[in-house]
């Protein structure tokens, strides 16, 4: 009964950040607990019409956002181009958070876009949208991406990180074959800004160089870049890899010092990594 009011409190947004951060921990780790909440959640939508995201949802973000200073942070810069991809970011944010802590079917028999490095204590955090990013129309990912779409990115790096800031970002496809994102042949790796989501400037037309199918993305962390040869040597050894449940060690660390990369890291001890998964479409789904 305790949890079930901490719950309810939780979904009518009368609990504070710390309070929030400790549900949103146990969330993650109990099932009894996990159903009690897309129980009360499931209730809230069906008052607001059935919607998912519901309006309740999108409140309770942007409260947390409001919170971590996030949008007091983000929201004077960005550019207009940007704000459907904010606002999408916050939907994706509250399912990975806490609405669905369960991975959900994108197509049958494939789980959903689950961003590995978002729990607490983890330095790097990913995630993906797409749709027609000109016109700002972005969805999370998680909803899957028709082959036709923009892929836009957007990272969240732990403020008390005092690693390396050189962030790196590339593509594995269900063949085993790199996609370059960050560095790639036009595009340096950049310096991360700690302490807040922000949206990357790279987007990726999905038709020039993908191809319908699974795609897991992987970011790091580093001193360095690694050259493009180093990413191919890594993407071959990730393809082997299984995806990464919620509770594994970072990529970096599962490659267990193989390859380039994995070695650089380990010597340096440097380096943090997240990664997703997402499906491409050939049509919209």
């Amino acid at each position: 009964m305790r949890m079930r009011r901490e719950i309810e409190r939780a979904l009518l947004g009368q609990v504070g950040a710390d309070a929030r951060r400790r549900l949103h921990d146990r969330l993650r780790s109990d099932v009894q607990a996990q159903a009690i909440y897309d129980r009360g959640a499931e209730a809230l939508r069906a008052l607001e019409g059935g919607r998912a995201p519901a309006d309740f949802e999108i409140d309770l973000v942007e409260a947390w956002l409001c919170e971590d200073g996030v949008i007091a942070d983000v929201a004077a810069p960005v550019r207009p181009r940007w704000r459907g991809l904010w606002i999408a970011l916050a939907v994706a944010s509250a399912a990975a958070l806490v609405v669905v802590l369960r991975p959900r079917p994108i197509a049958p028999a494939h789980d959903e876009l689950t961003p590995k490095g978002a729990g607490a204590g983890a330095a790097l955090a990913i995630e993906a949208l797409c749709g027609d990013a000109p016109a700002g129309a972005m969805q999370p990912a998680s909803e899957g991406c028709a082959h036709t779409d923009t892929l836009a990115f957007a990272v969240r790096v732990d403020a008390e990180w005092a690693g390396g800031d050189t962030l790196v970002l590339f593509g594995v496809d269900a063949s085993g074959e790199a996609r370059y994102y960050l560095p790639a042949p036009d595009a340096p790796a950049p310096t991360a800004t700690a302490g807040q989501w922000y949206a990357l400037e790279r987007t990726v037309r999905l038709a020039v160089n993908h191809r319908p199918g699974r795609l897991r993305v992987f970011g790091l962390l580093s001193d360095a870049a690694p050259d493009l040869d180093a990413i191919d040597e890594t993407a071959a050894l990730l393809s082997a890899l299984p995806p990464a449940a919620v509770g594994d060690p970072p990529w970096h660390e599962r490659l267990a010092g193989a390859g380039l990369v994995a070695t650089s890291c380990a010597r340096s001890q440097s380096c943090a990594s997240a990664e997703l998964e997402l499906w491409i479409h050939e049509d919209r789904p």
